[in-house]
């Protein structure tokens, strides 16, 4: 699957959207705000706010490589950011949440 950030083709660094999972979420009094969300999502009846979980596999010639190609996408992330999927007719206005460490998920 073909993922852009802001214009910028992930696949530019040998990277793919292996996943893409999108919910909603209640806002309750632990809720936390992230810097440069707009508002809520106000759905009728509820008040929320969407988030989306992105699975990325990323390939390399080696560890650091494969470090320095995830550094480089992450980067893009640090700041609100526009998403754009292929087979989606929108696109994402997102901030990064969390991130696993590097040694979770690389093989």
């Amino acid at each position: 699957m073909e993922m852009t950030i802001d214009g910028w083709d992930i696949s530019e660094v040998g990277a793919e959207l292996r996943r893409f999972v999108d919910r909603h979420h209640e806002i309750n009094p632990n809720s936390e705000w992230n810097a440069g969300s707009k508002r809520p999502v106000f759905l009728p009846s509820d008040i929320g706010w969407k988030t989306i979980l992105i699975e990325i596999m990323v390939r390399g010639d080696g560890y650091d490589d494969i470090c320095r190609k995830r550094g480089l996408i992450l980067s893009k992330l640090l700041t609100k950011a526009t998403l754009k999927l292929k087979g989606h007719t929108h696109t994402y206005d997102v901030v990064l949440k969390s991130t696993p460490k590097p040694d979770e998920k690389v093989k």
